[in-house]
């Protein structure tokens, strides 16, 4: 693929500060915590809020009391809604005390994860291509959708008037190049501007794209534009936004996309010299999340670090056409267009291999990376930068079934789907074998059903690549993050030995009827290492 040279006529980007600091980054929660229901203080605290989401157990009586206070319905299938702060005061109460509300918590704004203001006028243009090597291999034709969260696309733009297999999802805005809501239109142009002549060129330039505009960047809206991506149909999902507070909302509609089928991708953040939090949604488990390098191959100095960066991509001076005029161009530089790089790469990957599931695109493109600084994994770089050519001739990594299935919530017909995952035993099952993998950060636990008839005895192996731990829980966990007594009145059996060794349990259903309970395969507490461990699970069971 060949890149037209052009002259650079307008920078629209300052000079990046040269000097890193150490990280310090922290180990991010494993868990998707339910936020408590607010009370006192923090009912106050929440009325203040401009709007907050409220998710509610089905039924009319919860829905005149939202209707009633103006509530908006923003998730029919996670049972979502958007309250006035100051209805959320009277509303809390009222919901919890009839047993309808599952968590509240402030519909918070995001922000675009790019520098619109900053770049280095020295890098060639388009220097990304070549960097990943999508010079080396000719792309497909249209093939795996790209889902554009964002701000939209000019559709007045050279690169997008004419071009073919462009799906809009909502009207599109028009905003003036250089401005913050331009900022879709540079994704979109990264990821997948048409190799025709006009401007520069995206790393999958016949992809076929959908783009969802933004309306503002609140929680509400983004996940309005996920549950719009889902019912397009399963898709790579790039999300070039984030923001520091854990979401529970954003987390819940970020799982409902993994479960359709999609690849979610997430921009790490640039808030590396700005204390370094955690980032959402490119945080949560089983988002692809990805930094931003330089030329040199070196971590941008502002690109987020945690153990949930997957792997880096080109994200300093990424060249963009200005509309007004052909000899003039914008340079742009965050980890928002560091991702659009690797969601256009795994569309691509995608497209020539749709047997693949969405874990094992993503594993395909973890262990393809070339990895940088220090050996293995690391907060800064992930597992190293995209690499196109060693990603499509790449050994296809075992499927992971059953994903996402971290906690109960996520495999129970009362958890966030609302339909329960098949258990892995059944009436008359004999032996049962199951492949998989865990990883810390990425998928840091799974949860499976097992039915266990009575008088029936349950016999488990675990045979892991590294050090893992199985428990047993009881069928009235709710969570298997729960500590203390909690845990140890649901601990039906467990086994948790050091090393990569196999764990090994039974347990003997003595009670008159069957039962379904819930057993979990992680990584143990002292465990903090971001390398996948796969295992092999074997699950029989005899009559005692």
């Amino acid at each position: 693929m060949r890149v037209r040279a052009t002259t650079v006529g307008l920078l629209l980007a300052a000079a990046l500060a040269a000097t890193v600091q150490p990280s310090t980054a922290a180990v991010r929660d494993e868990a998707a915590p339910l936020p408590p229901i607010p009370r006192g203080r923090a009912l106050a605290a929440l009325a203040e809020q401009t709007h907050v989401l409220l998710a509610v157990r089905g039924g009319a009586a919860a829905r005149r009391l939202l209707n009633a206070a103006g509530g908006h319905l923003v998730s029919a299938a996670l049972g979502l809604w958007q309250v006035d702060g100051g209805a959320a005061r009277t509303l809390v109460p009222a919901l919890a005390g009839r047993g309808l509300l599952r968590y509240a918590e402030p519909d918070r704004t995001r922000r675009r994860s790019d520098h619109l203001d900053q770049g280095d006028p020295l890098l060639d243009l388009a220097w990304q291509i070549e960097r990943v090597g999508a010079d080396e291999v000719e792309p497909p034709g249209p093939g795996a959708p790209l889902t554009i969260i964002d701000t939209g696309v000019d559709l007045t733009h050279p690169e997008f008037a004419e071009r073919p297999d462009l799906v809009l999802l909502t009207p599109q805005s028009t905003p003036e190049f250089g401005e913050p809501e331009y900022h879709g239109t540079i994704v979109t142009s990264t990821a997948g501007a048409p190799s025709d002549g006009i401007g520069t060129v995206g790393i999958y330039p016949r992809s076929l794209v959908r783009s969802y505009d933004l309306p503002d960047l609140e929680d509400s809206s983004i996940i309005a534009g996920i549950d719009a991506a889902v019912a397009a149909g399963p898709s790579v999902i790039n999300l070039s936004i984030g923001g520091p507070g854990y979401s529970r909302s954003l987390y819940e509609a970020v799982m409902r996309a993994v479960e359709a089928g999609s690849v979610v991708v997430g921009a790490a953040g640039n808030d590396f010299q700005n204390g370094n939090p955690a980032i959402y949604p490119a945080d949560y488990p089983h988002v692809l999340t990805v930094g931003a390098t330089d030329k040199a191959d070196h971590p941008a100095p502002f690109t987020s670090a945690s153990l949930d960066v997957d792997l880096v991509a080109p994200g300093i001076a990424i060249p963009v056409q200005n509309p007004a005029d052909p000899l003039l161009f914008g340079l742009f530089s965050g980890t928002s267009f560091a991702a659009p790089i690797v969601s256009a790469t795994v569309a691509w990957l995608w497209t020539e291999r749709p047997d693949l599931e969405p874990s094992q695109l993503a594993e395909m493109l973890r262990r393809s990376a070339r990895d940088l600084g220090q050996a293995g994994h690391d907060t800064r770089t992930g597992f190293g930068l995209l690499s196109i050519p060693a990603a499509l001739s790449a050994k296809t990594p075992p499927a992971d079934p059953l994903e996402p299935n971290d906690d109960v919530d996520l495999i129970t017909s009362r958890g966030i789907f609302g339909v329960a995952k098949p258990p892995l035993t059944g009436p008359g099952s004999g032996l049962v074998r199951v492949r998989a993998g865990i990883a810390a950060a990425e998928d840091p636990g799974d949860v499976y059903r097992v039915y266990v008839p009575a008088g029936t005895t349950l016999d488990v192996r675990v045979t892991p690549s590294g050090d893992v731990g199985v428990t047993l829980w009881h069928p009235r966990t709710e969570s298997v993050h729960a500590g203390g007594v909690v845990a140890r009145r649901n601990t039906l059996a467990s086994s948790d030995r050091r090393g990569a060794v196999s764990e090994r349990l039974r347990w003997r259903n003595a009670s008159a009827k069957p039962v379904v309970a819930y057993l979990e395969v992680r990584l143990p507490r002292r465990e903090r290492a971001a390398e996948r461990v796969d295992y092999s699970l074997r699950l029989e069971l005899t009559k005692a």
